[in-house]
């Protein structure tokens, strides 16, 4: 929890994909409380599978009317932060993006975040989410958070759901799409052991990557 270093600290940007830190607290939260289950199995909606299967916004195929583990949805949103995979999770957790929301806002409350601008669990522009975006609010909205929230919200997961970095700092992964095709994550975390920008002295195990038009690269 110690500073070491900051710069513009409490000042609100687009996170982008850094959205799904705080989404997975969500889930792991209620994965504690039995109200999910990492084998509990999500079918997928038409309105997710657009999303899924846009190359816009997600790598990770996901086919309408089929079912998917709540672990198997966490680690691709985690591990190359399938879009489709966030938002079908968030929706078997709370029924609409809307009720999501109170729960990440709920958990950042918890972490110590009180300001942050929260419109959904991805970290996309509104419009981006379609028959599941929120009404009322302009489609380029976008999350807002400070560097100081998310490593607020990254030291409460870490902390709290201690394992959770074992998602993160997988490497590869097999997913499951249909019983007769799985596709093969590979981690996007670039500074992940033995990957292309790795630091040469300690590792790095997570947290998570993102990347929107307005948010630019973040970590």
């Amino acid at each position: 929890g110690q500073v070491l270093y900051q710069k513009n600290a409490r000042k609100k940007y687009p996170v982008a994909s850094l959205t799904k830190v705080l989404t997975l607290a969500v889930i792991e939260q209620d994965v504690a409380a039995h109200k999910l289950s990492w084998n509990q199995k999500v079918k997928v909606t038409p309105a997710v599978a657009k999303v899924a299967n846009d190359w816009h916004f997600s790598n990770v195929q996901l086919i309408a009317g089929e079912s998917y583990t709540v672990r198997q949805l966490a680690e691709s949103m985690m591990i190359v932060s399938a879009d489709g995979s966030t938002e079908a999770l968030a929706l078997a957790d709370a029924g609409s993006t809307a009720a999501f929301n109170k729960k990440m806002q709920a958990v950042a409350r918890k972490a110590g975040v009180k300001d942050a601008k929260i419109y959904n669990m991805i970290g996309l522009p509104n419009g981006d989410l379609g028959k599941n975006k929120i009404k009322g609010v302009d489609k380029d909205a976008e999350n807002l958070f400070s560097a100081r929230d998310m490593a607020l919200i990254s030291k409460y997961l870490v902390d709290k759901y201690p394992d959770a970095l074992k998602i993160t700092k997988t490497k590869f992964a097999n997913f499951r799409v249909t019983d007769g095709q799985s596709e093969r994550l590979v981690n996007i975390n670039a500074l992940l052991p033995k990957n292309g920008f790795a630091p040469k002295n300690g590792e790095i195990d997570g947290l998570k990557t993102g990347n929107t038009d307005a948010a630019g690269k973040c970590i």
